[in-house]
């Protein structure tokens, strides 16, 4: 008598690690976006921009370069991102473990 696996697949652990939010959290724009609290419509940031260029060390200097200060305008605007997400179809999966019991759901784990 032997054993037969045939019917089955691979295990792997769906439940041991949280779900992350990759679009947001793990891609690039975290790093990229600086939040400015307390605006209510609109502001200016104040951007001290530098074109330096360096020479090599020598006795004495001579100034190049310049430095500027300029503002950029930024604006609040409202944004939503529609989605529609049947959560029934979430009750078939390893998502089930993260929804209230019962067949009535209506907030996404």
């Amino acid at each position: 008598m032997s054993l037969n696996l045939a019917g089955l697949t691979t295990y792997t652990d769906q439940e041991k690690l949280p779900l992350i939010k990759k679009a947001i959290l793990k891609g690039r724009t975290t790093s990229l976006v600086t939040v400015q609290p307390g605006i209510k419509s609109a502001a200016a940031i104040n951007i001290l921009g530098s074109q330096i260029n360096a020479i090599a060390g020598a006795c004495g200097w001579s100034p190049s370069g310049s430095t500027a200060l300029t503002q950029r305008p930024i604006t609040v605007v409202d944004i939503q991102v529609p989605e529609a997400i049947c959560l029934t179809d979430l009750e078939n999966y390893y998502t089930q473990k993260m929804m209230n019991p019962g067949s009535y759901n209506e907030t996404i784990p």
